[in-house]
């Protein structure tokens, strides 16, 4: 009877001992699941009100300035052209964002003297967003490269190609080549796919089951030291010859 009364006992302080166990892992994973879900709606407000901006800018730009001051009617650009535009300056500044709060944090370090004082609130804030914010950059530039490939099977691509063919006859001009141009097209482009491949490959790293399996250093040349500039050296290029182009 003691015995069978110990094993009771003993089984019944093991069974609470789990459900304790699995008590705080659900909490734990709750308040998880919270703080991603926190931190993944700020920065999708971030992304929102850039495109907001840079889409309202565009508009101005290139169809309602147009309309007004010649007639131009060029509200069919608003669905595609006019997104494909914006999607680019959105990902360059959410990626300026990533970057700039460490180069704030090591700023303030060497104006404080030391490196074990906390840093401001605002600033501790930022920094743990940045993971998100370099996740929504990677997506504005990966629907850009979508977009962009899809340019060409518009209707309205086909017209515009059929007009400049029709006034290069009229014209009598048998040879349309423009060395700038075409030289400037392809390095814009180059830049960009370039930019777009050092980006999924930090995205990549970002996730915890690819960084986990990482060592220190490879993680380091990743994440903190030349990859991402050299990351945000092929995007700068490339928004800056597309917007000339574009021009």
């Amino acid at each position: 009877m003691c015995k069978e009364t110990l094993m009771f006992t003993s089984w019944t302080y093991t069974y609470t001992y789990i459900q304790f166990i699995q008590s705080q892992n659900s909490a734990c994973v709750s308040e998880k699941r919270h703080t991603v879900y926190s931190l993944g709606k700020c920065a999708t407000l971030v992304t929102f009100l850039l495109f907001l901006f840079f889409y309202g800018y565009n508009v101005v730009k290139h169809v309602l300035l147009p309309y007004l001051a010649h007639g131009e009617h060029n509200f069919y650009q608003l669905p595609l052209e006019t997104v494909n535009q914006t999607l680019p300056a959105v990902a360059l500044i959410l990626l300026g964002l990533v970057y700039l709060p460490g180069l704030v944090a090591a700023v303030l370090q060497l104006a404080r003297g030391t490196k074990y004082k906390r840093f401001p609130s605002w600033l501790d804030r930022w920094m743990c967003r940045r993971k998100e914010l370099g996740l929504m950059s990677f997506l504005c530039a990966g629907v850009h490269a979508v977009y962009s490939m899809c340019l060409t099977l518009r209707r309205a691509a086909g017209y515009r190609l059929l007009n400049a063919a029709y006034r290069q006859v009229k014209a009598g001009v048998e040879n349309s080549w423009e060395e700038q141009q075409v030289w400037r097209s392809d390095l814009y482009l180059s830049c960009g796919i370039l930019g777009l491949g050092v980006l999924t490959l930090l995205a990549l790293t970002s996730l915890p089951s690819v960084g986990n399996a990482l060592n220190w250093r490879e993680f380091t040349f990743m994440q903190v030291s030349r990859l991402q500039y050299q990351n945000y050296s092929h995007m700068e290029p490339h928004e800056t010859a597309c917007s000339v182009i574009s021009v």
